[in-house]
């Protein structure tokens, strides 16, 4: 697998939601989750007022991950790890009054191609 060299907005285990401002260059606080929820990292689609739009999210294991270190493909992964995050995000989307659904799930290669890296 290809290394990304990526900023995480909003790391796992979080409830402070942090977007990207370009104009400022700083991330800001959006929003806090109710409590008990967090965040998990995903990829996905959300459905806007007249249409679907995209919101792909992409699933990383650090390079320096002892724990994930045998984590080659998405297979790797148990079944339940990638159900609870898409559970995550059809009740996050809800709380915003959005739907959820998730379209797919791709493989390094293929959403490696969807990833715009600066050379």
């Amino acid at each position: 697998m290809e290394e990304v060299d990526v900023v995480i907005e909003t790391p796992k285990g979080s409830a402070q939601k942090y977007d990207y401002d370009p104009d400022s260059h700083f991330f800001r606080l959006k929003k806090i989750l109710p409590s008990g929820m967090v965040f998990p990292p995903e990829q996905s689609a959300k459905k806007g007022k007249d249409k679907m739009i995209r919101n792909d999210r992409f699933l990383a294991i650090p390079t320096c991950s002892s724990i994930f270190e045998n984590i080659k493909n998405m297979d790797d992964l148990p079944k339940k790890i990638m159900d609870q995050l898409e559970e995550f995000f059809v009740d996050y989307n809800k709380l915003e009054g959005k739907e959820f659904k998730a379209l797919k799930q791709m493989d390094a290669k293929e959403a490696g191609k969807l990833i715009e890296v600066d050379e």
